[in-house]
């Protein structure tokens, strides 16, 4: 899926939202679900239960092209967000580089920001958490303590100086 999404061809109406892990992804893409979704009455279409996208975001970069993946929010494959109607709305972590080409010439890119240091407490947290369950080897991450996993943390960010949109 991730070459995929990169070579993609948007569609004028396609809805990219992009956004750094813990900066409220889940939020925003609900918000933006809605609002691509709803009539002017509030009222999500009849067939609702089968929207692709309506218990959660779904990383295109992160699926196969065309056998289902099984994850927390259903089975699916590439070629289902393909099929999507329009507007088509794809969440992602990619970073800009990783963007499909074709974004610069159709569609709209909505980028979700956030305080560094209020993502890295909420990823923190969060790591803390699937450490007790689905990844315990988050446990090393988390053990060593805040103050030593965001001198990690810190290493992930680009510089103030580096180009935006750069891979470096």
């Amino acid at each position: 899926g991730f070459e995929a999404f990169k070579q993609m061809d948007m569609q004028d109406s396609d809805v990219i939202m992009a956004s750094f892990p813990k900066c409220g992804t889940s939020w925003m893409h609900q918000i933006m679900f809605c609002l691509l979704r709803m009539d002017d009455n509030g009222k999500l279409p009849s067939n609702e239960d089968q929207l692709l996208g309506k218990d959660g975001q779904i990383y295109p970069d992160s699926l196969n092209m065309e056998s289902g993946h099984s994850g927390m929010n259903g089975n699916f494959a590439f070629k289902d967000l393909l099929e999507q109607p329009a507007p088509r709305l794809f969440t992602t972590h990619s970073r800009a580089d990783q963007l499909p080409s074709t974004l610069h010439q159709k569609g709209r890119l909505v980028v979700v920001a956030r305080n560094p240091k209020d993502a890295f407490v909420s990823m923190f947290f969060f790591m803390e958490k699937l450490s007790k369950s689905w990844f315990p080897e988050y446990k090393e991450v988390t053990a060593e303590g805040m103050e030593k996993s965001f001198e990690r943390y810190h290493q992930l960010i680009p510089s103030v100086d580096a180009p935006r949109g750069s891979s470096d």
